[in-house]
């Protein structure tokens, strides 16, 4: 798979509460709000653009060789809310507040990184 560089998913809506952060972080930026962190932002996650998991998916349904194998589609590599934060700022011009919020249930795993091996 080849390394994109990162940008907004496709009909994803920030509105959507299944959204992923990064949408809902751009939407905020772009409209000069602060951005919504739960917890303390050093949590970190492995973000994958879309196109590259549907090429993924597709790679392994029509090669033979996949048949009855595991496979994950990620980037293998990992980066924490606050860098996320701070990338989005550069994006867009400028440091972005943050307010940082209860961590959520849905949160606890607290390092996320694909194994792409």
């Amino acid at each position: 798979m080849s390394r994109r560089p990162a940008r907004r998913s496709p009909g994803l809506l920030p509105a959507d509460p299944s959204c992923g952060v990064v949408s809902r972080f751009f939407a905020a930026a772009i409209a000069g709000e602060p951005l919504l962190v739960h917890g303390g932002g050093g949590q970190t996650r492995d973000f994958a653009y879309v196109d590259d998991a549907v090429d993924a998916t597709l790679l392994a349904a029509v090669n033979p060789r996949a048949e009855g194998e595991v496979f994950n589609a990620g980037t293998g590599s990992e980066i924490s809310i606050n860098e996320l934060v701070a990338a989005i700022g550069g994006a867009v011009g400028g440091a972005m507040e943050m307010l940082h919020g209860d961590r959520r249930e849905i949160d606890n795993i607290r390092w996320r990184v694909v194994n792409i091996e």
